[in-house]
């Protein structure tokens, strides 16, 4: 969850540090674990914690980053570090 924690941070970066905390722990309680999982987040799971727009922005982002991984089939944990920073 470190690599999504930090995701959300570089994404979002306007949200407080309890607020990353609270969607990270939502999406742990919705048993999104891995970036793999977030493509099954709804923005109206997040929307209790963040705005409809940062909800749709984040959402948007993970599935734009879930893309780039999926399509270089790289299974070398850098390369999520590495695409982290891309905003699509």
């Amino acid at each position: 969850m470190d690599e999504i924690r930090e995701y959300i941070q570089t994404t979002l970066p306007s949200l407080s540090t309890d607020t990353v905390e609270s969607v990270v722990e939502k999406l742990q309680e919705l048993g999104a674990d891995t970036f793999a999982d977030l493509k099954y987040v709804a923005p109206a799971d997040l929307e209790p914690i963040l705005k409809p727009i940062q909800a749709r922005k984040l959402l948007h982002s993970f599935q734009s980053m879930l893309s780039i991984i999926l399509s270089s089939n790289s299974s070398r944990p850098f390369a999520v570090v590495q695409c982290h920073f891309i905003h699509v």
